[in-house]
């Protein structure tokens, strides 16, 4: 038998699991899931534009509401190049 050498990397187990997708978001998972700051985050909290719920202190945005934000946002519109 052949000696396992240290490159070698143990073989990982699968999961059976489906992957989940969270209901909620923490205000630092928020911040990086629309790439901006917990300001922005806190702003949008108190303009209605994200709907926050607490459960023991923590805050936690919804999912939905941060795909509902995104999906209002204006489409981006990419000026020409100057000749």
């Amino acid at each position: 038998m052949d000696a396992i050498t240290e490159t070698e990397a143990p073989k990982r187990r699968r999961s059976l699991r489906p992957a989940v997708e969270p209901l909620t978001y923490s205000i630092a998972g928020a911040c990086a899931a629309l790439n901006c700051c917990k300001v922005k985050i806190y702003e949008l909290i108190r303009t209605g534009k994200l709907d926050a719920r607490k459960l023991d202190g923590k805050t936690l945005i919804t999912a939905a509401s941060l795909r509902e934000l995104v999906e209002a946002l204006p489409r981006a519109e990419m000026k020409e190049a100057a000749p």
